[in-house]
């Protein structure tokens, strides 16, 4: 399982893109190419439901991380933003913009995702060694090549759902979480399951 782009890394650890191809497949899908204008990400001291109880009404945002019960992430126009983050604040919920801008894990970034779509329908698949469970659907990847692709292109402008997928990992047993490189998944892990 993977965290946002750590996805694809769970998928090439685990075989479901061959060796061989991993290095084609990295030359073709330029993620840092893609440039969606006016759209900046959100970094919010509250869960999913309080941030999209937050953008209720409002065009141009969307929740795009739901990480654990205490932080989720927004992304939106900076008008948007702005605003969401103007309701927030009457609640005492802090949030920071952060320094980046992709719009992924939105459905901003839809009409940007063509040449991103024919490089993953390009992309060899291999049946996985271990299973791999997707932060989109909460449920591991399908058998099925097209239905793979697929879910590529939705891990892409969807929510990324990484408290429900810690949550139903531990329903199926696994007591045992390794976080490889840097970053707050540790943070978010011991959030979600700080009670059990």
């Amino acid at each position: 399982a993977g965290h946002s782009i750590g996805e694809w890394n769970a998928m090439i650890a685990a075989g479901l893109v061959p060796a061989d191809a991993i290095d084609g497949l990295i030359a073709r899908v330029d993620l840092d190419a893609i440039e969606v204008p006016d759209l900046v990400f959100v970094a919010l001291g509250c869960g999913a439901e309080q941030a999209l109880a937050a953008i209720e009404g409002l065009d141009g945002i969307a929740l795009s991380h739901d990480n654990c019960p205490h932080q989720s992430v927004l992304c939106g126009t900076e008008a948007a933003v702005a605003q969401a983050l103007a309701r927030l604040r009457e609640q005492r919920v802090l949030g920071q913009v952060l320094p980046f801008r992709s719009g992924f894990h939105s459905p901003l970034l839809e009409p940007y995702l063509a040449p991103v779509r024919r490089d993953v329908e390009r992309t060899p698949l291999a049946a996985p060694t271990v299973p791999v469970w997707s932060a989109t659907t909460v449920a591991p990847y399908p058998d099925d090549q097209d239905e793979v692709r697929n879910l590529l292109i939705r891990h892409l402008v969807e929510p990324v759902r990484f408290r429900p997928l810690l949550e139903r990992l531990y329903d199926e047993g696994v007591r045992v979480f390794v976080q490889v490189g840097m970053g707050s998944l540790t943070g978010f892990l011991d959030d979600t399951l700080k009670d059990r």
